[in-house]
Parts: C-alpha cells; structure tokens; sequence
C-alpha cells in the first residue's frame, strides 16, 4: 500500500515475538490485533493462544485480505475463536460482536497495535480503539453494578410482588393510568437496573 513497509523491512518475526513478548496474555484476555501488514504477528499469536480464546483481527483495508489470505489468514481463521474486521463496511458486525460478549468470562482486553498499518490510517484505529475500551468499560460496570445490587433487587422484587395485594400499602396497575396524565413528565422506578 503506496509503496510503504507495513511491517520490519529487515526482522518482521524478531518484531512479532518481541512484540507478544512483552505483554503476558491471560486466558481469559481478549486478544486484539490492529493492523495486520505483519503477518508474523497473526502467525506467532495464533501458535501462543489456545484454541476457543478470541483473537480480534482488525485491518483498515480490505484487500489486504488477497495479500494474506493463503498463507497466513486461512489458516487462523480455522482455529476457533479467532474473528476478521476489514475496512469501515465491517465495523457495525465488529460492534455487533463485542456486545454480544459474554463480558463476566474476560479479565480484560490486549491490544496488539502494529504502528506501520496504523499509520495509514491512525483515525480508524484510534477511534476502534476507543470505541472498544469504552464499551468494556460500561459492560463492566454494568456487570459490578449487577454484583453488588442483585439480591437486593431480587428481595425487592419478590417482596414487592408478594405485597402487592397488601391494604397497608396499596399498589396500582400502570394500565389504571393509561391516558390520564398525558403531556405530564413522569418517572418510572423499578426493582432492577433495566425494565
């Protein structure tokens, strides 16, 4: 791509090891590879990270996939877990996928960033980047929030359900309201986090 290296002209395989190297993965990681002009790096993280643990590969460019389908993509994309996002066409399945994590089996997320693809195109990679970061970030807190609250909203829940015929605290039936009070604001409190 515009006669630019995407990966060590003179060591591609030192700067993939080195790069894995220097970050541990746990099993419970999500793994996330941005830019993918060094296929040594698609190679050596594939042979360190077991099978069924996910591997995000994320490339701006969809014709790299022609460069690297055969001899390097082809076959990490046998190995489950392991998920392919090219160009900004792909982004809407990439978000699609990450909120569909089940979020309480990840510790936390490894980006793996090679900087000559990233450099073409610094603004997709940083806003995904972003993007993802954040959402982990609510998701989590989501699942903390779910931790500490459950079993109050739970209690509060049966208890409210048990008492609702209670004559010491009446209880009514949204539907009673239905047209009453329209084009009046009002709030609606519940037992749980969502409704």
């Amino acid at each position: 791509q515009n006669n630019k290296n995407l990966a060590s002209a003179v060591a591609p395989l030192t700067s993939s090891l080195r790069m894995i190297g220097e970050r541990k993965i746990r099993e419970t990681d999500l793994v996330i590879v941005l830019g993918l002009g060094n296929p040594h790096l698609i190679q050596e993280l594939n042979k360190k990270i077991n099978p069924n643990q996910i591997i995000l590969f994320i490339d701006s460019s969809e014709e790299i996939l022609t460069c690297l389908w055969d001899k390097f993509l082809l076959e990490a994309m046998d190995i489950p877990g392991r998920h392919l996002f090219l160009g900004e066409r792909l982004l809407h399945l990439l978000w699609g996928y990450i909120e569909s994590l089940p979020i309480e089996r990840l510790s936390g997320i490894r980006f793996f960033r090679n900087s000559p693809s990233i450099q073409l195109n610094p603004s997709f990679y940083s806003e995904i980047e972003e993007r993802i970061n954040k959402l982990f970030s609510s998701k989590m807190s989501d699942l903390l929030t779910k931790f500490e609250f459950e079993r109050i909203w739970v209690r509060n829940s049966i208890s409210n359900l048990l008492n609702y015929d209670s004559q010491v605290t009446p209880r009514f039936k949204i539907k009673d309201y239905l047209g009453k009070y329209e084009n009046i604001p009002a709030i609606l409190v519940s037992a749980g986090p969502s409704l």
